[in-house]
């Protein structure tokens, strides 16, 4: 067995065995758990509004240091509509309110940096395609869709999500948390 020391002039010590993998006793967190519970930095947007037809209903422009990471969204409709998420919006965001995202963490203060607007027609934005569609059966309940990726939104960068069918109540909650790239 092969050993390691830190580096640091503490003295400490790791093991490799003969399969030359490090020998350790190890406690794996998600990385959703670790945002939450230590960071103090994981969040949900709740939204409730009736859209018109073709309408960005929520915009979303990361402020903060770190990527936001968008993990799913929960979905209800009084009608059957089509809901998109996009991503790279170009331009000033007119109309909606600003909503403040609630922290999972209710031992802490901590508000997410960002711009957070939620409406019936936020418009003055320039949209690419669509990222992501959702196709939402009306009055079935609240349903919640994981996105199969990560949605990552960096510094100064934003996410839109409308509503194609419009003029039909769509009530939910935006899952998401700040991430360093360096842990």
């Amino acid at each position: 067995m092969a050993i390691i020391e830190d580096g640091l002039g503490s003295g400490k010590k790791a093991g490799v065995n003969d399969e030359n993998r490090f020998m350790v006793h190890a406690i794996t967190e998600s990385l959703e758990y670790h945002t939450n519970s230590i960071e103090e930095k994981a969040y949900h947007l709740l939204f409730q509004v009736t859209p018109v037809a073709e309408a960005c209903f929520v915009y979303v422009k990361n402020d903060n240091h770190a990527d936001i990471i968008i993990k799913g969204i929960q979905l209800r409709t009084g009608g059957d509509e089509i809901i998109e998420v996009h991503m790279h919006a170009i331009g000033t965001p007119l109309g909606g309110t600003e909503t403040t995202p609630v922290n999972c963490n209710a031992g802490t203060g901590n508000d997410a940096q960002g711009v957070f607007l939620t409406g019936s027609d936020i418009t003055g934005l320039t949209i690419n395609n669509p990222i992501e569609r959702f196709y939402i059966k009306g009055d079935a309940g609240s349903k919640y869709f994981n996105f199969n990726q990560d949605l990552i939104i960096p510094p100064n960068q934003s996410i839109t999500i409308h509503a194609v069918t419009g003029g039909i109540e769509v009530d939910g909650t935006l899952v998401f948390f700040f991430h360093s790239k360096n842990i």
